[in-house]
């Protein structure tokens, strides 16, 4: 189930969204780096991952341009989404928090991280949910920059619907659907970069 939405709701946003994208009609926030998902019931994270880092995507080097639409409704991808995850510290390892040369990495797999596959515009989205947070690096000149890592804090709307991550990875698109959203900080609109159109 998605979230609470229909099919056609997720139709509507994601033509929405991409519309945005091509008119540029969004605002640059920084670098995602991290989509952190709350637990599901029968996730199959393994014990060790799930332990130590929870139920994450981590783009770790692989960051991707994160916005936001200019009426404040849609967090926004405008380079697109990685189909392939790369790999990660490997959460056993104890000096996981200094990467160095000879740092172990293991997989990160869709597999493990995604609630399953739907489709939506008769296209295979990989879907994953709820969306609890969002952790970013904020570009340097960006007045987000001054809290080193800026985060985005996701929960359900009035209606309990949580927000969801959807990936076509044969566009390489993604895109979060439901629920809402806040920031960790207030930024003043004019205070916000204007990113041009991808």
């Amino acid at each position: 189930m998605l979230t609470r939405l229909k099919i056609s709701d997720f139709e509507s946003r994601i033509k929405i969204q991409r519309d945005r994208i091509r008119r540029g009609e969004y605002h640059h926030l920084g670098m995602l780096s991290v989509i952190s998902l709350d637990k599901e019931k029968d996730q199959t994270l393994p014990a060790d991952q799930a332990r130590v880092i929870g139920r994450v995507i981590d783009l770790m080097g692989n960051r991707v341009p994160l916005a936001i639409s200019n009426d404040d409704q849609d967090i926004l991808l405008p380079a697109g989404f990685p189909k392939e995850l790369p790999d990660i510290v490997d959460p056993n390892w104890p000096g996981r928090q200094t990467l160095a040369e000879k740092t172990p990495y293991i997989k990160q797999a869709w597999g493990d991280r995604a609630s399953g596959e739907t489709i939506i515009n008769n296209t295979s989205m990989i879907v994953c949910m709820p969306v609890i947070k969002l952790i970013m690096l904020a570009d340097p000149s960006s007045p987000l920059a001054k809290l080193g890592w800026p985060m985005v804090f996701c929960s359900a709307d009035g209606m309990g619907r949580h927000m969801t991550f959807l990936l076509d990875p044969r566009k390489q698109e993604g895109f979060f659907v439901g629920g809402k959203f806040q920031f960790s900080t207030r930024l003043s609109r004019a205070a916000l970069p204007v990113m041009a159109s991808a």
